[in-house]
């Protein structure tokens, strides 16, 4: 069996040691989708709606998942999910990759673009817990547009 050393950020105290499940994001979830007929601003009301249900389902899940792994990998992890959940259903977030869909952007595009910015934002600031918000934007992202783009979520084995 191979052997590695992985550096991260530390959760808590103390050395870990176990199997990783390393989960890599989809080739859809890191590049945008290719513009067809069906984008541009004469397909916005659809894009938007697309758009809206893929938070709103992508917030669903994160809570569900959220509620799965209390009891199991523990309250903390929970809450990390808990917490992705309420950034699939931020406002701002939401109307920002509304208005680039109003723009002629595809639904992925959109996204993709809001939570670069958003996240590159949060990775400048001197506060460490606002930069550690930006894997958790992005990783909301990238779940966002697996939804739009209609593949499976991550599964985690145990």
């Amino acid at each position: 069996m191979a052997r590695a050393v992985i550096a991260g950020t530390a959760a808590s105290p103390g050395t870990g040691l176990g199997r990783a499940l390393i989960v890599a994001p989809s080739a859809s979830a890191t590049s945008a989708r290719v513009k067809s007929a069906d984008t541009g601003p004469n397909a916005a009301p659809g894009e938007a709606a697309r758009l809206r249900e893929a938070f709103e389902a992508t917030a669903a899940e994160l809570s569900e998942l959220a509620a799965r792994v209390r009891s199991g990998a523990g309250e903390e992890i929970a809450a990390i999910l808990d917490a992705q959940a309420l950034i699939a259903l931020d406002p701002a977030l939401i109307d920002a990759a509304l208005d680039a869909v109003a723009s002629g952007d595809a639904a992925e595009d959109a996204v993709l673009n809001v939570v670069t910015t958003l996240a590159t934002s949060l990775d400048g600031l001197e506060d460490e817990r606002f930069r550690a918000r930006a894997a958790d934007v992005r990783d909301v992202g990238h779940r966002i547009v697996r939804r739009l783009a209609d593949e499976e979520s991550d599964r985690l084995a145990h």
